[in-house]
């Protein structure tokens, strides 16, 4: 994930010296084995699409393409947050004061994947952004004390019933 425009610049740099070496192997016509050079190839290809994909994706973040971000694992949560930080054309000294930090902490915390970060100044983080996190639900991987036979999608379907339930009682004793 590129996280700044040292970042770009320096991914831009490797796919052109990526698709200079393919072009390289393209036109090679000495005596190797062709599985040895297409397996290159190949390998060279992949590297190819995953910096234009991400390169896109930088792009797409900083024109306003891009709206929302999908936090589908806690352990993206940093993406979410430098992506937010992306969207909103924000830099990372303006995040920085909004936090009460500096340019060069964000700047070590986006890094390091915000892996150092304390939990009030990852609040904090998340409140300056904006980041709104519209399920109340966040779903736990099942203990070995409950029983195999209910999901997780089962556990949210059973809560949800309560929930209306508890409503129903609340107005109907009104």
């Amino acid at each position: 994930m590129i996280k700044n425009k040292n970042e770009l610049k320096s991914v831009q740099e490797k796919l052109n010296e990526f698709k200079i070496a393919l072009h390289k192997l393209e036109e090679y016509k000495g005596e190797s084995d062709p599985i040895l050079i297409q397996m290159k190839k190949d390998s060279l290809k992949s590297f190819i699409v995953e910096f234009e994909q991400e390169i896109k994706e930088y792009e797409d973040l900083k024109s306003g393409e891009i709206c929302y971000v999908n936090l589908n694992s806690i352990n993206n949560l940093h993406e979410v947050l430098i992506k937010t930080r992306l969207a909103y054309k924000m830099s990372q000294e303006e995040l920085a004061k909004k936090v009460g930090t500096t340019q060069q902490q964000i700047q070590r915390w986006e890094s390091g994947n915000y892996g150092t970060i304390t939990w009030s100044k990852m609040l904090d983080l998340i409140d300056a952004l904006g980041i709104k996190i519209p399920n109340n639900y966040i779903c736990i991987r099942r203990p070995k004390f409950i029983s195999t036979e209910y999901s997780s999608e089962a556990l949210v379907t059973a809560s949800e019933k309560v929930r209306v339930r508890q409503s129903l009682l609340i107005i109907g004793n009104n």
